[in-house]
């Protein structure tokens, strides 16, 4: 019994010693923001239909957040510590970790639950989504979390990164040079006789109706300017697509350097 109890308290002032450090990771993750926002590129032109309403803002400034936190907690004790992480009450030590950003960060990701016994919610389906589900009124609405398909996310660093390895280690060939391969010139085309145009279109559909998201943006609203992969100011929110050399359309440009494909994260 006497054994059960020390590890009992062991464990813990270990969790406490974790969520104290995790708290003066924010802290710091919040300082290295401010000073990156100042240095990061922007440019005025943003899609029209990808722009960010103030709700996908705040849940992106929130993410970039605990992405940097993670980071920090990372370095100091290794990937080992994701699963530690991941039970974490984040909104409670977003709280503790300032109370100039208390009111803010106290609130949970996404919407809250609401009650769907309103006359307008029993007569039309709500363009946000909201009240949809009877039961559940926040599944499938506007600025909710989605749940991922596979059980653990696979990124280069553990928890954020672009992956650029394959799982044996070897370096993953940029994407515009599968795209050229599946397209080139002259290729055999396959066919699939199991499946019909529609699979494609209901994957469409999937990917810009339930889970279509507005893109990452840059300080005040204003869109990332991610035509580099190599500049020091780059966002991490940039995600932009290396060009092979001999690229058949995009040439590099006439003093030699690699044009990108622009595309930044999603929020």
């Amino acid at each position: 019994m006497r054994f059960l109890i020390l590890a009992l308290l062991s464990q813990i002032c270990h969790a406490n010693f974790l969520e104290d450090t995790v708290v003066e990771a924010i802290k710091t993750a919040h300082e290295n923001l401010l000073q990156r926002e100042k240095d990061e590129v922007t440019v005025d032109a943003i899609a029209q239909t990808q722009i960010a309403n103030a709700d996908s803002q705040y849940e992106q400034q929130k993410g970039d957040l605990l992405s940097e936190t993670t980071k920090i907690v990372v370095e100091k004790f290794g990937n080992s510590v994701l699963d530690e992480l991941a039970t974490l009450d984040v909104d409670d030590l977003l709280a503790r970790a300032g109370e100039a950003r208390k009111k803010r960060s106290a609130r949970q990701c996404g919407r809250r639950e609401m009650l769907c016994s309103s006359k307008e919610s029993n007569l039309y389906r709500s363009l946000s989504g909201i009240c949809n589900n009877k039961a559940n009124s926040t599944w499938g609405s506007a600025v909710t979390p989605t749940r991922r398909l596979s059980a653990r996310p696979s990124y280069e660093d553990g928890f954020n990164a672009v992956r650029s390895t394959s799982v044996i280690g070897t370096p993953l060939p940029s994407p515009r040079e599968i795209s050229n391969k599946l397209h080139q010139e002259g290729a055999q085309p396959a066919f699939d006789f199991t499946r019909n145009h529609f699979y494609m279109q209901f994957g469409q559909w999937i990917a810009h109706d339930l889970i279509a998201m507005p893109s990452s943006v840059g300080p005040r609203g204003k869109s990332l300017d991610c035509s580099s992969c190599n500049a020091a100011n780059v966002s991490a929110n940039c995600a932009p697509i290396p060009v092979p050399a001999d690229d058949p359309y995009f040439k590099s440009f006439e003093n030699g350097t690699a044009r990108y494909l622009i595309f930044n994260e999603v929020i």
